[in-house]
């Protein structure tokens, strides 16, 4: 979240951000059309927001990360709380090189505020748990909160629609919480499992192109 311990020079602020990982850096806004107030803060996630802004004493209504600040793409919009926060997800922070997974939703969510992504943490729209999901993939649930994300934006509406409620435990975005091998298997499975997709779907193609084949023709088979 926002740390309350800021310097009172907002130059010196922007001096400082720029050697953070732009998810360690935040805007604040004093209404969610971000027009004005609009100050740069380190992001400490760890802290609750302020009700106001630290320089211009205006209220904290939205909160972006540095990305989202420059760009729209690829984010992720949600009420936590009494504050709007919009999230960018592209340049994931790894645990390591091997770690190629892209970044949820779900776990830039949990990132920023601190939670246990795998326990901690629930995002609803309009009363209805769309994540925990077991019956979706966390790929496909991460799709639908950027979708519906999207559509806020897009259609200007007054509030946004995901409301995201869990504990605030500071388990990091991808911090270790299995070894190397387990990651390995993991990363196998996976590939088991798009090949078993490829496969099946060979079959069906090759079955559907059989099908429609013309019947041999009568004298042929007499033959």
């Amino acid at each position: 979240m926002l740390s309350q311990n800021i310097s009172q020079k907002n130059d010196s602020d922007m001096t400082q951000s720029k050697a953070l990982h732009p998810w360690d850096v935040a805007l604040v806004y004093d209404s969610l059309a971000r027009k004005t107030c609009g100050h740069t803060i380190t992001w400490d996630r760890f802290q609750n927001v302020p009700q106001k802004c630290p320089f211009c004493d205006n209220p904290v209504i939205m909160v972006c990360d540095k990305l989202v600040g420059i760009s729209q793409e690829n984010f992720v919009l949600f009420k936590y709380n009494k504050q709007t926060f919009m999230l960018s997800l592209n340049h994931a922070k790894r645990r390591a090189w091997w770690d190629m997974r892209e970044c949820t939703a779900q776990e830039r969510i949990a990132y920023a505020l601190g939670m246990n992504e795998a326990n901690g943490l629930k995002v609803l729209c309009k009363g209805k748990v769309l994540y925990p999901n077991v019956n979706q993939t966390p790929t496909d649930i991460s799709n639908q909160l950027i979708e519906i994300s999207e559509n806020d934006v897009e259609n200007h509406h007054k509030k946004a629609s995901l409301v995201v409620m869990g504990t605030r435990q500071g388990q990091g975005l991808h911090e270790p919480r299995e070894g190397l091998f387990s990651i390995l298997l993991g990363m196998g499975v996976k590939l088991i499992y798009d090949l078993f997709k490829l496969g099946c779907g060979t079959v069906v193609y090759l079955y559907s192109f059989v099908k429609r084949l013309p019947p041999p023709e009568e004298g042929r088979r007499n033959e």
